[in-house]
């Protein structure tokens, strides 16, 4: 079960053939594991 997530959390920078672009992923996603520490997930999701 996620501690917390957030919408739209961060802005990812990329360049994809030469040209910059921006990417804003979906969620971000903390987890807590049994050992205690966090694990942080960027998730995108799309469309098939």
């Amino acid at each position: 079960m996620p501690q917390a997530v957030i919408e739209n959390p961060i802005l990812v920078p990329y360049t994809l053939n030469g040209e910059e672009q921006n990417c804003y992923p979906d969620f971000l996603a903390r987890f807590r594991r049994p050992d205690g520490s966090i694990l942080n997930l960027i998730v995108e999701v799309t469309d098939p």
